[in-house]
């Protein structure tokens, strides 16, 4: 991640708090502003709902002095219904009064004339009350079955005594209470509205139907508490935050209902300035943050660059014009990075001269190699050539001289072609011809020439091969054969065994040569490969190498694709070497199943 990612992560996680902190304050303004107009809604609501209960008591008193009349005290009925008569001429809003037995039975209905057959009272509920509470009781609307229109009634028990004897009841228009809404200056876009204990219209605005029921919301909120909000739905279908309260004195309840855009308007403005101030400050921050990210990766950029030239000639140069910067700790970077540059490029310097230097010893020694194995080869085919000489005469003495050097003529030939095999395969120029084989055979053939090569010795090899293909230079796999064999011969004691094992692996042909002999020192086992690296001196009856035998096998061996190891308990238990070549996924039905046992003399070389 670039340094200025990083910045601009710095500042965004600085900023985040107080952008989580505007949200906050943002949520808790819109509900701080939602509860201020809802409590405004509610005092509004219980001042209308007070004008509604003065009016009820208004109309309670003037009942109450109608009630002491003369003419009721003597139960004169006729002259009653004249007193009453009279007293609805004063009142404008109320359409009769009627003056019932405790029954529900009416005795006098100013509606029509005194005499006049008469019905039960309409709403029979707020008459029982009245009874059996013997207080006030407000009515539900009731249409009028002598009178035209929609009424409420407002009923006081009369007493003698502990007995009620008569209710007396104000029939009042609705009217008055539509005009008590009206008056509370409602706007167009708000609802509000006073039910009777039944859930019915008294009063709306906009205007509904008298009996017409409100909205199950409503409903639902009112039955549930006599004071409160809740969020609802009209019978219009408008999404309303609605306050109600319901009357102690008449059980109506009166709301007011505003449009929850409205009631979230003004605080949701709030909310989103405070929300737009709050990003522009984060959008301020993070442009700084990339004008300074930008003024700081410049020069942290100019110096990387210079860092990754440190092997051009102007490096140095490159790291000191790398930047102009008035950042303290960045000058300084530049200047660590001068030095460093001027030294790196002078130790690399040194390293080119030593690897020069590496690369011609490394020449000269190749072609040293070279020019000895083809020196050395001259002088000793003229050997040989006069042995062959020599041995035509027959003379006695000179038969074991010429043995003599042909012994050491065969020597000095191995020595020879051990030199120029190992300057062909550090100059990679072996080529092998590869070809199917079986691996079992081509040891086999390998060791049963060396025997003959080498002639007697106090060893015996014992060989234990099982058929396995490999594709593979028979020539150069006899050879890396030889030389284990041979090595093994050099430090093996008279009377011991030379194990030579052929076996499949996995899908691996392996060769082992084991001897009982010297052993190889732990330290010495990843070198005993290398180049002129003897593990120590041979047993003096054997004639010593050049310690060239063991490097050839490996090269060898790699060249098939293939790995060498040693293994050695230590110094005089011996040593196992290990040859693993990629054998062939498939036998040929002839060799399918053919396994070649140990030689049945265990023979020795002869």
């Amino acid at each position: 991640m670039k340094l200025r990612s990083r910045l601009l992560l710095l500042v965004g996680g600085t900023m985040l708090p107080l952008v989580l902190l505007v949200a906050v304050v943002g949520y808790f303004l819109v509900e701080h502003e939602k509860e201020a107009l809802l409590t405004s809604a509610l005092d509004r609501n219980r001042a209308f709902m007070t004008a509604v209960d003065t009016e009820v008591r208004v109309h309670t008193t003037t009942l109450r002095a109608l009630a002491s009349v003369p003419s009721l005290a003597r139960k004169d009925l006729a002259a009653f219904h004249d007193d009453a008569t009279r007293t609805l001429g004063s009142q404008p809003d109320w359409r009769a009064v009627i003056l019932a037995d405790p029954d529900g039975q009416q005795l006098v209905n100013t509606s029509v004339p005194y005499g006049t057959a008469l019905p039960r009272v309409l709403d029979m509920a707020s008459h029982r009350k009245a009874v059996e509470t013997k207080a006030v009781a407000v009515g539900a609307i009731a249409r009028g079955r002598l009178m035209q229109g929609h009424i409420v009634g407002i009923r006081v028990p009369l007493l003698e005594g502990e007995t009620v004897i008569y209710v007396l009841t104000a029939a009042l228009s609705l009217d008055n209470f539509m005009r008590l809404l009206q008056d509370q200056g409602i706007p167009p876009d708000s609802v509000a509205g006073l039910t009777d204990s039944n859930g019915n219209f008294i009063a709306r605005v906009p205007y509904r139907p008298p009996t017409e029921k409100a909205s199950p919301a409503w409903l639902s909120a009112v039955a549930a508490s006599r004071e409160g909000w809740y969020r609802g739905v009209t019978i219009e279908g408008l999404d309303m935050f609605t306050v109600h309260k319901t009357s102690d004195i008449s059980n109506w309840s009166g709301g007011f209902a505003m449009p929850a855009r409205l009631v979230y308007g003004a605080a949701y403005r709030a909310g989103w300035y405070i929300c737009v101030g709050g990003l522009i400050t984060l959008a301020v921050a993070l442009v700084f943050a990339l004008w300074m990210g930008r003024k700081i990766a410049r020069p942290m950029g100019a110096i990387a660059s210079a860092a990754r030239s440190l092997t051009e000639r102007d490096a140095s140069k490159q790291a000191v014009q790398a930047s102009e910067s008035n950042i303290e700790e960045i000058n300084d970077i530049e200047k660590a990075m001068t030095e460093a540059i001027a030294a790196v490029r002078e130790r690399q310097v040194l390293i080119e001269r030593e690897q020069s230097a590496l690369k011609s010893a490394d020449e000269a020694k190749d072609q040293f190699l070279a020019m000895l194995g083809h020196e050395l080869r001259n002088p000793l085919a003229a050997i040989q050539t006069s042995i062959y000489l020599l041995r035509a005469h027959g003379a006695q003495e000179i038969g074991l001289a010429t043995d003599v050097m042909d012994r050491q003529a065969a020597t000095m030939t191995r020595l020879v072609e051990d030199l120029l095999d190992i300057s062909r395969l550090v100059a990679g120029k072996v080529s092998l011809k590869k070809e199917p084989l079986d691996l079992a055979a081509v040891v086999e053939a390998a060791v049963r020439t060396w025997c003959q090569t080498v002639g007697a010795s106090a060893q015996r090899v014992v060989m234990h091969l099982d058929s396995v293909k490999v594709e593979a230079d028979r020539a150069r796999i006899e050879q890396v054969v030889v030389n284990l064999v041979g090595n093994a011969h050099k430090f093996s004691p008279p009377g011991s065994a030379i194990q030579v094992s052929v076996r499949r692996e996995d899908a691996q042909a392996v060769i082992d040569v084991a001897d009982a002999g010297s052993g190889i020192a732990g330290d010495m086992l990843d070198k005993i490969f290398d180049i002129f690296v003897q593990a120590h001196e041979p047993a003096d009856y054997v004639t010593g190498g050049l310690g060239l035998g063991l490097a050839i096998v490996k090269r060898l061996v790699e060249g098939h694709d293939g790995t060498v190891s040693a293994s050695s308990a230590g110094i005089g238990k011996g040593a196992t070497f290990s040859v693993r070549l990629p054998a062939l996924v498939e036998l040929s039905q002839e060799l399918a199943g053919l396994r070649m046992s140990a030689l049945a003399d265990s023979r020795h070389c002869a």
